[in-house]
Parts: C-alpha cells; sequence; structure tokens
C-alpha cells in the first residue's frame, strides 16, 4: 500500500509541474497617451498587439487598430467642430426691434408744427430726443423744453434741463416720425445724450406722466405689437 501511495504522489506532482510549463505568463499590458487635435488617444499595448482609443474630455470618442487611424478620427472630429463654431460665428445676432442706426438719445432738430397733436402752426425750432425706435428706423421722440409747468427736471451735461411728457411717434400727418432732413433733421452728436438718459426719459413717461397710457399705446404701435388695454 505505502508503494502505491508514493507512486501516486508523484504521478501527480509530475502532471502539475507539467502544467505548470505549459501556461504561458501572462504579458504585461502598457499605456501610452498622445495627444492630437485637443484629443486624448490612449495606446494600449499587450505584446504585439496595440489597440487605440480617442478620448475627448474624459469621454471614449473612437477606436483604431493603428495610431494613423487614431490620429485620423481625432483630426477629423477636430475639423468638424472648427466648422461647426465657425457657422454659429457668422449668423447674424439676432436683432432687437430698434434702430441699428439711430440710438436712444440721438439729438433731432425739428419744428413744433411737424408733431402730432396740438401745437397747431407754431413754427417754433424744437430740440427732442430719441426715446425709442423699430427696425425701420421709425422714432419715438420726447421733446425738450424749458417750460416748468409741463417740463420735467433732467440733469444732463449736454445743456437740457428739462424734457416734455409725451412720447411723439407720429407727425402732423399722422405718418412715422423718420429721418428725413426736412422735417426731422439729426443733430450734433456733441449734444446727444447717453442711452441711459434716454431710457430713464422714456420710463418717466410710461410710468409717472399723466399721458403716460397714450404714450405706452404709442410706443406699442412703434413696436408693431397688439395693443392691450391699459390696467
Amino acid at each position: 500500500m505505502g508503494n502505491k501511495s508514493d507512486k501516486a504522489k508523484q504521478y501527480i506532482e509530475k502532471r502539475s509541474e507539467a502544467h505548470k510549463q505549459s501556461v504561458k505568463p501572462r504579458k504585461q499590458e502598457t499605456r501610452k497617451v498622445f495627444n492630437v487635435s485637443g484629443h486624448n488617444i490612449l495606446e494600449r499595448s499587450t505584446g504585439k498587439k496595440k489597440t487605440y482609443e480617442v478620448y475627448q474630455s474624459g469621454k471614449l470618442v473612437g477606436k483604431a487598430d493603428s495610431l494613423y487611424g487614431a490620429e485620423h478620427i481625432a483630426d477629423a472630429r477636430y475639423s468638424n467642430q472648427k466648422k461647426s463654431e465657425s457657422n454659429i460665428a457668422k449668423r447674424p445676432p439676432l436683432r432687437k426691434n430698434v434702430s441699428q442706426s439711430i440710438p436712444n438719445g440721438t439729438l433731432i432738430i425739428t419744428n413744433d408744427r411737424n408733431f402730432s397733436g396740438t401745437d397747431g402752426n407754431s413754427d417754433k425750432t424744437r430740440m427732442a430726443t430719441v426715446v425709442d425706435s423699430n427696425r425701420k428706423n421709425e422714432l419715438a421722440l420726447t421733446k425738450y423744453t424749458t417750460s416748468k409747468k409741463h417740463g420735467r427736471t433732467f440733469n444732463n451735461d449736454k445743456g437740457f434741463n428739462r424734457h416734455g411728457d409725451t412720447i411723439y411717434t407720429k407727425d402732423n400727418e399722422d405718418r412715422p416720425i423718420v429721418l428725413d432732413n426736412d422735417k426731422f433733421i439729426k443733430g450734433s452728436e456733441r449734444r446727444t445724450i447717453t442711452q441711459e438718459q434716454a431710457n430713464e426719459i422714456k420710463r418717466r413717461n410710461v410710468k409717472e406722466s399723466k399721458y403716460k397710457k397714450t404714450n405706452k399705446v404709442a410706443l406699442r404701435e412703434l413696436k408693431g405689437r397688439q395693443k392691450n388695454k391699459d390696467r
């Protein structure tokens, strides 16, 4: 019995040693990283076999069997992204419904008789400022005035002390107010107030003026908006 047991042990040991020799050791994987066109290319190498993974911002975006193929993926993606960015840059900006050439605050020289309303046939030269407009270059004006009764104090460095409380968008023929070098003429840029100051005049005339309702209606018509009842 002892001889058989020893032989069995020897047989098992031989088989175990033969198995160990037949099993090939696992090859160590090595990695390299290349940066191409804003992409990271990860080279995985196990012996002779190499694979390439393309990443952008940590996200896998492509695979290839060669470095050349991975570079091609990265270059193509980079080119497409640049084209997309270029197309976005070429798109015209969304235009607000305001004049692109006549900013708020622009000085306008005209005559009292050229305004719609109750100015009659007055030939008095009148200075006014643009407080709003539309993309057709149709203007909303508020007059400058010296009247303490009808004007509101207005602090600025352009020589105007008061402004009226009405917003005009139509001339005496019920037509939109536009620069025509006849009735309405652009004044000196040196006397143009800032857009912030013009916006403050508009705010006063739609919030505080006794004519605020009609001023709001005039501005809505200028912008082509639907009329709503003021509350």
